[in-house]
């Protein structure tokens, strides 16, 4: 018996020992992980390093601060998106368990790095664009707005935000207003509720831009489409009023419009101009009325497109409607231009006249030539002479050439009299000696 008691004593001794050699052996081991992946980390040697973390968080699943500093490790590695992926974790672990400080830490490093990630996407975008990779840069706006997206829904998750416009206070009254979040200063929620205004504005932009892709292609109901589509943000977590929310995209997409038609006009490309122009202007007309101020400079600038055309008629018909639906918008710049419009219009016309009648003259054809000029001088007469006396005398000189070459003496002579008597210095001495020869001749 005594025989047996000391057996059992030994076997239990003996797995005594075992149990607390394998418990010793498994700690150590596993924080050998964790040291030598500190120890990659300080010497630069980041890969490794998150080799081993990852070694020991599969073996430690439950240290969230360990978490932490994976996804620090994996940012400074330059790898965004797997640091979102844990951070996403973090965050969700220290919130559940009430770790105040990591939820805090991760909550703020999550946000800054949908921010970073966001913008990466843009920065692609906007080369693409450069490169005319339209389809490429679509596929870049929408991961930028749904990096933004996941930033608005971390702040609602983080502070239990009831984000509508409609409940949002004005940003004046944020200290007088309890928003009955007490983990957080004033300061802390008056800044997360801006961050809601500038969040709208960052997917306003960003649905435009994702529009604008579109409209390069000339997919121009595609491009209306996407932009009258509620934002990512909003289709998701109904984060705001979407009649508002609406409204601003319509302005932002105006905006976008409004800068391509300035790009167009001055490469001279004034058609293009004015196709990016009218649609930015029915893009205002629907959109925040705090943007509305800029459709008649938009007007006007399509204007101006049709005068740099020579299309004064159509300019000058678009500056009179300007006049009648923007009375308060700068009226004399309007009517410097409609005036502008009507002189180089006069201009034009005389011009073409002229060229058409010195073709018919050099052609002997003289019938025409003369009926030509005297539609010039009708012309100046009703319309005004921008030329000045030396034009009609040159062209009532002409009308007397056109009957001298047909012998018609006597018409021509007496055109030439009224011609002297009107402008008595114009070529003195090729008029007098007309009339003299046709004096000569008996007429």
């Amino acid at each position: 018996m005594k025989r047996i008691l000391i057996w059992v004593v030994s076997i239990i001794v003996v797995l005594g020992i075992g149990v607390a050699g394998y418990e010793y052996y498994s700690y150590y081991s596993v924080r050998k992980y964790l040291q030598e992946a500190k120890g990659y980390e300080g010497i630069g040697e980041y890969d490794k390093a998150i080799e081993n973390y990852k070694k020991y968080l599969i073996r430690n699943p439950d240290d969230i601060k360990t978490k932490f500093d994976l996804a620090r490790l994996l940012l400074k590695a330059k790898h965004e998106e797997q640091a979102i992926e844990v951070l996403e974790i973090v965050y969700r672990e220290a919130k559940t368990k009430e770790v105040t400080d990591l939820r805090r830490s991760s909550y703020s490093l999550l946000k800054n790095t949908y921010s970073e990630v966001a913008e990466k996407y843009r920065e692609e975008a906007e080369k693409a664009m450069q490169e005319k990779d339209y389809k490429l840069a679509r596929t870049n706006y929408e991961r930028e707005g749904l990096y933004f997206t996941s930033k608005a829904e971390l702040t609602k998750r983080e502070f239990g935000l009831d984000w509508t416009l409609a409940k949002l206070p004005p940003v004046d009254k944020w200290e007088e207003e309890n928003f009955n979040l007490s983990t957080v200063s004033g300061d802390e929620i008056k800044s997360e509720y801006y961050f809601y205004y500038e969040a709208m504005g960052q997917h306003c932009e960003n649905r435009a831009n994702f529009a604008i892709t579109f409209w390069l292609e000339g997919k121009y109901e595609e491009a209306r489409e996407a932009i009258s589509q509620y934002a990512w943000m909003v289709y998701y977590h109904h984060l705001g009023d979407r009649e508002e929310l609406r409204k601003y995209r319509y302005s932002y997409f105006a905006t976008e419009l409004n800068d391509l038609g300035s790009k167009a006009f001055k490469k001279e490309d004034y058609k293009t101009a004015r196709k990016h122009w009218e649609e930015a202007v029915i893009n205002y007309e629907r959109g925040d009325i705090y943007y509305r101020d800029i459709i008649p400079e938009v007007k006007y600038n399509i204007a101006i497109s049709y005068y740099n055309e020579e299309n004064y008629l159509e300019a000058k018909k678009f500056l009179t409607q300007l006049q009648k639906d923007f009375p308060k918008y700068n009226t004399k710049k309007i009517k410097t231009l409609i005036d502008d419009c009507k002189k180089a219009s006069i201009v034009k016309n005389i011009a073409m006249l002229g060229e058409k009648a010195d073709k018919a003259f050099d052609k002997k054809d003289y019938s025409a030539a003369r009926s030509y000029y005297r539609e010039i001088l009708a012309y100046a007469k009703k319309w005004g002479n921008p030329y000045g006396s030396l034009c009609l005398a040159n062209v009532q000189y002409n009308i007397a050439l056109t009957y001298w070459n047909k012998r018609n003496y006597k018409k021509a002579k007496e055109y030439l009299l009224e011609l002297r008597s009107k402008y008595p210095d114009y070529e003195k001495e090729d008029v007098q000696d007309f009339i003299n020869r046709a004096t000569n001749l008996g007429y």
